[in-house]
């Protein structure tokens, strides 16, 4: 039997045209093709109605031959080009697949017909596209003619010239009546929405599964019920109104530290004693005290035959121990001092000594009129004007070498200065006074009252202190910083001021300073820190690290509990060493000032590396002879403004560094202390005034 194929024609087809080709080399059922007996007859229901979509299905045998193997596959002979017929499906185009016998959509303008089912894909010939076109026009209602061939009803059929090979030739079918196409209307363009859950649907599995787990875990997250908290991780940026006003403040003392530090008498309440007490009978030009008070015949002397108790402060161990004038200057030699710092101090307080103005006060901006001064106007004067901080700029030298108003070369000078600023001080507990830079002033002020308390115990300063470090808790901005008036967003400068000011008050168990207020100053430091371990600092937020304001704020750290050792305290102390070590043609004392105290805190061989190039250029600059003999010119950034009173006191204070204060780590002061305990045991005490 001879194999032949199946093929549906629509119109007869030219013997010289070229038939289309398939890719497709079996049917899709993998079955081979029917054979000549049971292709004849087959019907595969399709009406033949043209337009409609359906047409007649006839059937041809052909014998297989090496040559032409039809839609089975090969190469296709020239006159058995299937015949297809065509159909509108809505906008689509459309043909049915002569392997499967499924719809086939075509693609005009690349003369295709590809059948989605079976991947049958056919090539139109010029009289098919011509059939499609005219199709299509009919569907417009547009009158065109044919480009190709058509057929017509009196047309006979062509006979096909015989096969080669004797095999039974094809038969070409005529093309049934035509009928015309109504015009259809066109559908509106289909649009496909989605609904939401479909979305979700198609989402793949793994995102569906975490965004279960996701909401399953945030559920169980606010069904939990919160545990205790550590109350040290608990910061707030309020502090209550009762934490604020210092002045109406009491506070219950710490049983363990009471325990530790008993009081003999403890007072009920704060009772102001006389300034007039604190005086003595120092002969200075001030206006008597209003209302006038009794003078108490002991005053703070103390009587002779009652024996001097150190304060706590003052005791080895304590963070002004250093500060005695029994072992000073062991300390400083042992310390990285030398014979020429303490002589070098010595000078320069008995120049701070001789331009004390008449009233007790120094002033930056007028020195030069004091009654003892040898400087004349041309000499370094302050282009700022504030007797404040001059005076405690010149009282924290004079404390920091262990003179006091109680005892001392300079016990005179030093009561006459603290007199003054009592005076000063308003009943709010402001002694910023008048001129510039006033909370810089303030700052200053209180680190003199709360250090000559802590290193006297005299009761006659604990009001007083007490009202200055309220005054600063009250000044201090919500963002946690001070600036050069109460309230106002934070400066690192004035901050530092004012939290050398409070660390003082923590030397004495009788003073004050809400947790808070720390608090909240850290809280501004690491807004200006300059990086993200808080190495670096600049003055304000957003400004870029300079090493003045490195050295003040790591100082700060340290204060608050900082180690150290600290990672961060080393890699700013590194880069201080490294890039900005001390120079004498880059004079700063300002951040000489910081950068010492800090690296005399972190002690080893930083403060080693730091104290051989800052000792030398201080000794050098130094005056050494003429009416400024003792004092140091201002020079460098920042001088001018103070003037030659500035740059003396903070010179001192550093060449004091030694035993100004007792260092932060912890190893090196214990060391320290047990020298300390040592020479008090051996040494026989400094005879006082």
């Amino acid at each position: 039997m001879v194999n032949s194929e199946r093929f549906w024609a629509r119109l007869p087809q030219e013997p010289a045209r070229t038939c289309g080709r398939s890719t497709m080399k079996n049917p899709p059922d993998g079955k081979p093709f029917p054979s000549e007996t049971q292709a004849k007859g087959a019907s595969l229901g399709y009406s033949h109605q043209e337009g409609a979509g359906s047409g007649a299905n006839v059937t041809a045998d052909r014998p297989q031959t090496k040559e032409a193997t039809g839609i089975s596959g090969g190469k296709a002979n020239s006159s058995q080009a299937p015949q297809l017929e065509f159909w509108l499906d809505g906008g689509i185009l459309a043909c049915v697949c002569p392997g499967c016998g499924g719809p086939m959509s075509i693609r005009l303008w690349l003369r295709l017909a590809d059948c989605f089912h079976c991947q049958t894909s056919v090539e139109l010939t010029e009289e098919q596209v011509s059939q499609a076109q005219r199709l299509l026009q009919r569907r417009k209602g547009v009158a065109t003619s044919p480009k190709g061939p058509t057929s017509s009803g009196s047309q006979s059929p062509q006979a096909v010239p015989p096969a080669p090979g004797g095999s039974i030739p094809a038969v070409a079918v005529p093309p049934g009546p035509l009928t015309p196409v109504p015009q259809a209307k066109e559908a509106p363009p289909f649009r496909y929405v989605a609904r939401p859950w479909h979305l979700f649907l198609h989402l793949p599995s793994w995102l569906i599964s975490a965004l279960f787990h996701f909401i399953l875990l945030l559920i169980f997250g606010l069904l939990a019920v919160p545990g205790s908290r550590h109350p040290a991780i608990t910061i707030t940026t309020t502090i209550s109104p009762e934490d604020r006003h210092g002045e109406e403040l009491i506070w219950e003392e710490d049983p363990l530290v009471a325990w530790e530090m008993p009081d003999p008498a403890p007072p009920t309440a704060f009772e102001v004693s006389p300034i007039e007490n604190l005086l003595g009978n120092v002969d200075l030009p001030l206006p008597p005290a209003d209302p006038p008070a009794p003078t108490d015949p002991t005053g703070i002397e103390g009587s002779a035959d009652q024996p001097q108790i150190l304060p706590p402060a003052m005791q080895p161990g304590g963070l002004l121990s250093g500060r005695n004038p029994n072992f000073r200057k062991t300390l400083a030699l042992q310390r990285g001092g030398s014979e020429e710092t303490e002589a070098a101090v010595a000078r320069g307080l008995a120049w701070l000594a001789r331009h004390q103005n008449a009233n007790g006060s120094w002033s930056l901006d007028k020195f030069h009129l004091a009654p003892k001064a040898t400087s004349g106007p041309q000499d370094g004067l302050g282009s700022v004007y504030s007797d404040t901080a001059a005076t405690a700029l010149a009282l924290m030298a004079f404390l920091g070498a262990g003179q006091t108003h109680k005892q001392g070369e300079y016990q005179d000078v030093v009561k006459a200065g603290l007199r003054w600023l009592l005076y000063s001080q308003g009943p709010d507990g402001d002694l910023r006074g008048p001129g510039s830079g006033r909370m810089y002033a303030h700052g200053m002020a209180t680190i003199v009252l709360c250090e000559a308390f802590a290193m006297t115990g005299d009761d006659t300063l604990r009001v007083p202190a007490q009202r200055a470090i309220d005054f600063i808790v009250r000044a201090q901005h919500p963002a946690g910083g001070w600036r050069y008036e109460p309230g106002q967003a934070g400066d690192t400068s004035i901050v530092g001021w004012q939290l050398m000011a409070l660390q003082s008050a923590r030397l004495h168990y009788h003073l004050h300073v809400p947790e808070g207020t720390l608090q909240l100053a850290e809280r501004f430091l690491d807004s200006v820190k300059c990086d993200y371990s808080g190495a670096t600092y600049g003055y304000m937020p957003g400004h870029a690290a300079s090493p003045a304001m490195t050295a003040e704020a790591l100082l700060c750290r340290l204060y608050l509990g900082w180690p150290p050792n600290h990672r961060a305290i080393r890699t700013g102390v590194q880069w201080l060493l490294s890039e900005h070590l001390p120079d004498i043609r880059k004079p700063n004392i300002y951040y000489w000032y910081y950068g010492t105290q800090v690296m005399h805190h972190v002690g080893g061989q930083a403060f080693r590396k730091w104290n051989y190039a800052m000792k030398p250029i201080l000794l050098e600059l130094q005056e050494k002879s003429g009416r400024n003999a003792g004092s140091w010119p201002p020079i460098g950034t920042w001088s001018s403004h103070g003037g030659r009173i500035f740059m003396t006191s903070l010179a001192i204070c550093i060449l004091e560094v030694y035993y100004r204060h007792m260092p932060l780590n912890r190893a090196e002061a214990i060391e320290i202390g047990q020298k300390l305990e040592k020479a008090q045991a051996t040494s026989p005490p400094e005879p006082q005034g």
